[in-house]
């Protein structure tokens, strides 16, 4: 029965994590298809038998156009370079991030961070339930917008959004860290918090439990661990 279990715990992790690659997938496709269209528009549709332009843009217009293809080719970059330095970009559901700030217990003026926040809306809810929150994204878009929306919240004074990647930032100064990672990086993380998580700090991950530290609580495949002292998370050996 427990090697049953376990395959099927494996299994399922596959698949998520074949899901994630399917989303960043679908979306380059996507990118890519805007770029060959705009492509076509703006090279190939306009050039006549004679290989001279049948329909010669003005000058302004092709600076759209270039314009354009510069944006799709940054986004398109920035996804894809996201995608191999660490977890795609998934958004977490309305759900799972209510599940994920009920289980943090979270407590107001506590220090927290996001890794891999993504558009931000972890850090936007945590920052409602009244901790000051930093978030780690290495995907420029996805900074922007979610400095955007943190804006657009309200949360502006507990809420900031780092433009960088967590694994050369120090954890040690926070109470609460929230995660939404892949399967690959769980060994990695684990060992990272092993030297700098806080004592008596929470660790919430959203779907992905690390794989040596058993949780302290799940709900909806959110996972709570918690560092009593300066005891590794709860009660586990050294990694």
């Amino acid at each position: 029965m427990i090697s049953i279990n376990l395959v099927n715990n494996a299994n399922m992790q596959w698949d998520r994590c074949s899901c994630n690659r399917m989303f960043t997938g679908d979306f380059i496709a996507f990118s890519s298809s805007l770029f060959a269209i705009a492509i076509g528009k703006l090279y190939i549709i306009p050039i006549g038998i004679s290989g001279r332009p049948a329909m010669p843009y003005p000058d302004f217009v092709y600076f759209i156009h270039v314009t354009v293809l510069l944006l799709i080719i940054g986004v398109l970059l920035s996804y894809v370079i996201t995608g191999y330095l660490g977890a795609p970009y998934v958004p977490t559901a309305s759900d799972r991030v209510i599940d994920m700030v009920r289980l943090a217990d979270v407590r107001p003026g506590e220090l927290a961070v996001d890794l891999g926040s993504g558009d931000g809306r972890i850090v936007i809810a945590l920052a409602k339930a009244g901790a000051e929150v930093h978030g780690y994204e290495i995907n420029p878009v996805l900074v922007l917008w979610a400095r955007f929306r943190i804006y657009r919240e309200g949360v502006g004074d507990r809420a900031q959004i780092y433009w960088r990647s967590f694994w050369g930032a120090d954890l040690s100064e926070y109470q609460l860290i929230s995660i939404y990672g892949n399967h690959q990086m769980m060994k990695r993380l684990e060992e990272k918090l092993y030297h700098e998580l806080a004592p008596n700090a929470r660790l919430v991950s959203c779907e992905f439990p690390f794989p040596r530290w058993r949780p302290l609580r799940i709900a909806n495949e959110i996972y709570l661990y918690t560092r009593v002292g300066r005891q590794p998370v709860a009660g586990e050996g050294k990694v």
